[in-house]
């Protein structure tokens, strides 16, 4: 069902697939069950089924984002794999790599993550361009930013100085 202008106009499939806005799922080639709202959500995405986009740019190129929420504007913009993941704010997990079920919510969190599956990312700029994040938590502002380790938590207010860090996968 699209209700606006050039919503799923060349989807190869978008069986029961809900566009309201402008160009939801124009060119996707699968986004079943999916929904979109607002702007370009799931554009051009490959693979979104049972994705909602609710906003602007949400999993615009995603080649895959398979039961991913996006809600705000460019979350997941050309995310490779962000199956299962939620963004809510603005460029969460934008160019990621990796990041099934990963959750980000704020400003750019995860922003260029290669590996970030099951991590969460709260504030700003958390875990924008670290290498390996899986499983880690991050809350506050720029935690990771540059670095980054699994299994990890960093809380703070200053880039790559956490006040509160642990090391999940460390029993000591």
């Amino acid at each position: 069902t699209g209700i606006g202008r050039e919503n799923m106009r060349s989807a190869t499939s978008a069986n029961y697939a809900t566009g309201i806005g402008y160009q939801n799922m124009y060119s996707a080639t699968s986004a079943d069950y999916a929904t979109g709202i607002g702007r370009q959500n799931m554009r051009s995405a490959t693979s979104a089924d049972y994705a909602t986009g609710i906003g602007f740019y949400n999993m615009y190129n995603a080649t895959s984002a398979t039961n991913a929420t996006g809600i705000g504007r460019a979350n997941m913009f050309n995310a490779t794999s962000a199956d299962y993941a939620t963004a809510i704010g603005y460029r969460n997990m934008y160019l990621a790599t990796s990041t099934d079920y990963a959750t980000g919510i704020g400003y750019a969190n995860m922003y260029n993550a290669t590996s970030a599956d099951y991590a969460i990312a709260i504030g700003r700029e958390n875990g924008h361009n670290a290498a390996s994040q899986n499983n880690s938590i991050y809350l506050g502002y720029r935690q990771a930013y540059t670095t980054g380790a699994d299994y990890r938590l960093h809380i703070g207010m200053y880039q790559d100085n956490p006040l509160i860090y642990g090391e999940f996968d460390n029993e000591e």
